[in-house]
């Protein structure tokens, strides 16, 4: 069995040290030279938009984005997947929101990884969308 979510990042965001990861497990995750992309993907570009959730992608995979103020400050947690799964990740992401919002960032980063490493995937049963060639 496979994890639905590889990686997960907190990534702050202040105006003296800019977009930077607080935190990401696993700590073995390679990130392949990405991480200058994930931060500048990190943040919804309008302040009005500070509480949002967002999809963006690197090479090989997909970033499922919260953003969120705490403490008049910006944060954004950031999963990580190979899988094409938009809907789930949104719709897991905005009843987190609902559940979470008074959280402090760092209980927020540890309770969204704790249940999305909970999904399990098993690609013998599980539908493919693509073949090998």
């Amino acid at each position: 069995m496979a994890l639905f979510c590889d990686a997960s990042c907190l990534i702050k965001f202040t105006r003296k040290q800019g977009a930077h990861i607080v935190r990401y497990t696993p700590p073995y995750y390679d990130f392949n030279g990405q991480i200058e992309f994930i931060t500048s993907c990190a943040f919804p570009e309008l302040y009005d938009q500070a509480d949002s959730i967002f999809v963006s992608s690197i090479a090989r995979a997909n970033c499922f984005t919260w953003s969120f103020i705490s403490n008049l400050e910006q944060y954004s947690v950031v999963l990580i997947s190979h899988h094409i799964l938009g809907d789930a990740f949104s719709k897991f992401l905005q009843d987190a929101r609902t559940c979470l919002k008074d959280k402090n960032p760092i209980e927020i980063f540890d309770q969204i990884w704790n249940y999305v490493t909970s999904w399990t995937y098993n690609s013998k049963t599980s539908y493919s969308y693509y073949t090998s060639t």
